[in-house]
């Protein structure tokens, strides 16, 4: 047999070849392993099919790198004044008006009726409660967060009521999800104490995949899409996790959260610095959608939104921590529409309403 000897280059070429056939493998199978980025939490591969279009591989990703923009450049905080009424004693949503200034909506956790709070917040150190509001034929089983935004192919921002919570998976456990939309009242300011019913607010169902159950306390819609996204709470230091639901222009059926997945088609956690694994307790996104705030009983932590990224894509990154105050059990956390201001508040009755904001 004829002994050629080959040459350095020849033999590098060969072996670049076989690099890339190896990473065309790889990806190939990556891609065949996460065609959906929407699972129960079960390992959901599928193979490609002939003449199947190969997805995005951006929709199928792991954790990326941490969005630092703005994490120095936040007030140390103090506090507007103390909750204004005996009324607000376990409050646990809150979020920052988009039609009435200086006005902060908030309610109670569970064992309250279902109701919601206009609170002003212009004058430091004397907090108003200017207006209750009573919704009419609705329960409160145990509301956790509140949210604003819009409602598909409607006008004008919606405030969205959480009945999500299932502290330590209690038992028996419930099987659904309730959030109730009313379109945001216009409120007097001008006057104090004045309390109101509304009537006809709409009942969205919801229910995770796969009969499962999680504690929630987050809720946020998307402004940009009018989608509605949920964030787990794990008292006991575990992971957090992202479930959505399509925009809902008319509520009708029970709809399936779709979980958050990583490319392996497992529920993707959220990731904090310093590997923290806090218990989400309330959450919020700035009016343009381009800052989402969410808050634990240890830390705040806000999220920088990409242009074209989904709410879900920006989760995928690692926040930046922000101030918090020492709060006995802090839950709820509300954003300016403009993403400069926020607020932050305890349980408990008289508690301090914290603000914080951007330098």
């Amino acid at each position: 047999m004829l002994n050629r000897e080959i040459s350095f280059p020849t033999q590098l070429r060969s072996f670049d070849l076989a690099r890339r056939w190896i990473l065309v493998v790889g990806v190939l199978g990556g891609i065949a392993s996460c065609k959906s980025t929407s699972a129960s939490g079960q390992d959901s591969a599928v193979l490609l099919d002939a003449g199947d279009a190969l997805p995005d591989l951006l929709t199928c990703r792991n954790s990326g790198p941490p969005t630092s923009i703005g994490c120095n450049s936040w007030s140390a905080g103090g506090s507007v004044g103390k909750l204004p009424s005996p009324a607000l004693n376990e409050v646990s949503g809150l979020v920052v008006s988009r039609k009435n200034p200086g006005i902060v909506w908030m309610h109670n956790d569970s064992g309250d009726t279902a109701r919601v709070f206009a609170v002003s917040v212009t004058t430091p150190g004397s907090p108003q409660l200017v207006a209750t509001y009573k919704l009419t034929g609705v329960t409160a089983d145990d509301w956790e967060d509140i949210a604003i935004g819009p409602a598909s192919g409607r006008s004008g921002d919606f405030l969205y009521l959480g009945d999500i919570g299932n502290n330590f998976n209690r038992v028996p456990q419930r099987t659904s999800l309730q959030v109730y939309r009313i379109p945001e009242p216009t409120v007097d300011s001008t006057k104090t104490g004045q309390l109101f019913d509304i009537a006809g607010a709409e009942r969205i169902d919801l229910q995770y995949p796969d009969g499962k159950n999680y504690d929630c306390e987050a809720l946020l819609v998307d402004p940009q899409t009018a989608e509605l996204l949920f964030i787990t709470k794990n008292l006991f230091a575990g992971p957090s996790y992202v479930f959505r639901a399509p925009a809902v222009a008319t509520p009708g059926a029970t709809i399936t959260l779709q979980g958050i997945t990583d490319c392996s088609g497992s529920l993707r956690p959220l990731t904090f610095p310093e590997r923290e694994l806090p218990a989400i307790t309330g959450a919020d996104v700035s009016a343009q959608g381009t800052a989402i705030i969410v808050r634990a009983y240890s830390g705040v932590f806000l999220w920088n939104r990409a242009p074209g990224e989904s709410i879900a894509d920006s989760l995928s990154h690692e926040p930046c921590k922000l101030p918090m105050a020492s709060e006995p059990q802090g839950e709820a956390v509300g954003i300016t529409p403009d993403g400069a201001r926020y607020f932050t508040v305890s349980e408990g009755a008289a508690a301090d309403i914290h603000v914080f904001d951007k330098k």
